[in-house]
């Protein structure tokens, strides 16, 4: 297992379809977040009853509400991740991530992302591609942009000191914080 520790940060706004299931899929990851900070941003729906449930069995998580004052657009998830991040002092952690709310991973996923962290000390960041349901079969195809040389906001994970360098995630009113 990696001895790298690892912070994630998810902004979640009326994710109640999904939310669960990837609460779960973090939970039985192999190598655990030391910390995952849980932004809900101004849900309306059970998503805080959810999340709240879900930190009681599990110490690492940390919840934190914004009222609903703005619009839901990008800007405002990038406002809720940078809420979170304020929560975590941010040097006590190799790496630190933005996982979507709605994305459920496999229990190995994060230690395989740590490994190449540790294999290659120049990384800056890393993930994994994103794969969507058809609705065939339940069979999932990865999503059309996937690339090696690209990785999607809902899976970034970064080292520390790359993420303070680059300034953190930036709120751009028409998204692509992960582009920039």
């Amino acid at each position: 297992m990696s001895e790298f520790s690892y912070a994630l940060i998810t902004a979640a706004r009326d994710e109640e379809k999904y939310i669960k299931s990837t609460l779960e899929s973090v939970g039985r990851q192999t190598h655990k977040p030391a910390a995952w900070v849980i932004v809900s941003d101004g849900s309306m729906d059970d998503t805080d009853d959810i999340i709240k449930s879900f930190a009681c069995d599990n110490p690492f998580v940390r919840f934190l509400r914004l009222e609903p004052d703005r619009s839901r657009n990008f800007q405002s998830q990038v406002y809720a991740i940078n809420a979170g991040i304020a929560l975590l002092d941010l040097k006590a952690y190799d790496l630190v991530g933005n996982l979507d709310a709605d994305i459920s991973l496999a229990p190995t996923y994060y230690d395989v992302v740590l490994r190449r962290f540790e294999n290659d000390p120049l990384l800056g960041l890393a993930g994994g591609w994103i794969y969507e349901a058809t609705g065939i079969n339940g069979a999932f195809v990865p999503r059309r942009f996937n690339s090696v040389a690209s990785v999607p906001h809902g899976v970034q994970l970064f080292r520390r000191r790359c993420f303070e360098e680059i300034g953190g995630y930036v709120p751009l009113p028409y998204g692509g914080p992960d582009w920039c």
